[in-house]
């Protein structure tokens, strides 16, 4: 949610792209609120075809909520 919220509903949704777009948009989000820290230890791991899917199916939901 933090990533949608931060990038306005711009996370690519394909498998390929959708865990880097939500670890780049969470590492933005946390620097600017200044928590560096977890920006740092927060991440999802990229390679997980898996959660990747659901991941794009979870965003498509929440984009239908707004």
């Amino acid at each position: 949610m933090l990533a949608l919220w931060h990038s306005r509903g711009q996370i690519r949704m394909d498998p390929e792209h959708v865990l880097c777009d939500i670890n780049s948009e969470c590492r933005k989000a946390f620097i600017k609120s200044g928590k560096i820290e977890i920006s740092e230890s927060i991440l999802v791991p990229e390679a997980n075809e898996k959660l990747a899917h659901k991941a794009a199916r979870i965003c498509y939901i929440l984009r239908l909520l707004t």
